[in-house]
């Protein structure tokens, strides 16, 4: 399946998305938004933050490791026009990343200050 089907399904069922991410979303931002640091999936407000979110259908090789932590650091970079906080997400399928690609995703997490959650293709 790819990214664009389950982004488009994630965004019509927002009771999973929101089990999913764990937070509460008040009302999507933009999907598919470009910008001089790359496209972002998908962003939400909450009552507290805003969320960011880079999606992933699965992390099993170096070069989709590569891009995706690539593309949460130029995210980073990012200038919002917004009091509150932003907060970065990765949400990868848990049935398509490797536990060596989960490792070195929470490596990167850890020191970013990134938010790391799962789905499950097979619920999409």
């Amino acid at each position: 399946m790819n990214e664009s089907l389950v982004q488009w399904v994630l965004l019509r069922r927002p009771e999973y998305l929101q089990e999913r991410l764990g937070f509460k979303l008040e009302r999507k931002l933009g999907e598919n938004y470009t910008t001089d640091q790359g496209r972002i999936d998908f962003a939400f407000e909450t009552k507290e933050e805003i969320l960011v979110i880079e999606l992933e259908t699965g992390i099993n090789n170096k070069a989709k490791f590569e891009y995706c932590i690539n593309q949460v650091r130029r995210y980073r970079e990012i200038k919002f026009a917004t009091k509150k906080p932003v907060r970065f997400i990765i949400l990868f399928d848990e049935e398509n990343t490797s536990e060596k690609f989960r490792e070195l995703l929470k490596d990167f997490a850890k020191k970013l200050d990134i938010i790391l959650k799962t789905y499950s293709i097979l619920n999409v």
